[in-house]
């Protein structure tokens, strides 16, 4: 299930081992609606009745219904563990993005790159060398930073993962966002996700890190356009006013 959207199918496994589906689609019908206009000699119009489908996860035991695998789960463990247990369909994963749950069908050779970008519609994590020596595709991964290029999304399963569109909140950006505009760090802006987020982490586990470990910290980021100055800047200006 991405978000709300359910791309594939669990099971429930008994104690006998017999496997029973728990997932079906539920068709809502949307009732046509009428348009009047008071154009002369227009004539009125009338919207067709149309169809709406969605996923619920059934409880094999008691047919109750849920929304999401990992609530049919909590719910099973809860209630019926004596009947068996729950199993996800092979190559599904429960991924944590930018504090939002994601249930997702993935392919065993997928990266999280791959899956941020094309499944779940978060590209600001870039693609340039797809082999681990640029860092532009760096993201956090339970805090830390790693290259989501060279990281298979099955490998995430439980994962909290953070990308640059959750480094902010909805009120206002993170502080070493301001600091980068203020200070101009960003010219063609490529680097700029991967290094937002190497900094906050350094920040997280360093309250007063020097300039050279600062430039540490982004050595494995290769900004052509030479930022690292500017990066350097802008990071010491944010503890300068903290």
């Amino acid at each position: 299930m991405v978000g709300t959207t359910a791309v594939g199918s669990a099971f429930f496994l008994s104690a006998c081992g017999k496997e029973t589906e728990i997932t079906k689609t539920i068709t809502t019908t949307v009732p046509g609606s009428t348009i009047t206009t008071t154009i002369p000699g227009a004539s009125t119009t009338i919207i067709p009745t149309s169809t709406e489908e969605t996923v619920k996860y059934l409880c094999p035991v008691c047919d109750g219904e849920f929304e999401s695998f990992i609530n049919l789960k909590t719910h099973f463990e809860l209630e019926h563990s004596d009947e068996g247990q729950i199993v996800q369909r092979k190559n599904w994963v429960n991924i944590n993005i930018n504090k939002q749950p994601y249930e997702l069908k993935v392919e065993p050779n997928w990266t999280l790159l791959k899956v941020l970008r094309e499944t779940v519609g978060l590209t600001g994590t870039k693609v340039s060398c797809d082999e681990g020596q640029c860092g532009m595709c760096t993201v956090l991964k339970d805090g830390a930073p790693v290259l989501s290029c060279l990281l298979l999304a099955i490998e995430c399963d439980g994962a909290n993962i953070t990308t640059i569109e959750g480094i902010a909140s909805k009120e206002a950006l993170d502080p070493i966002q301001e600091s980068f505009l203020y200070h101009n760090v960003p010219q063609c802006g490529f680097c700029q996700p991967s290094m937002i987020l190497i900094i906050r982490d350094l920040l997280n586990k360093n309250n007063a890190p020097t300039e050279e470990e600062i430039l540490g910290a982004i050595s494995g980021v290769q900004c052509r356009c030479g930022t690292y100055p500017r990066v350097v800047k802008a990071t010491q200006s944010i503890l300068a006013n903290t």
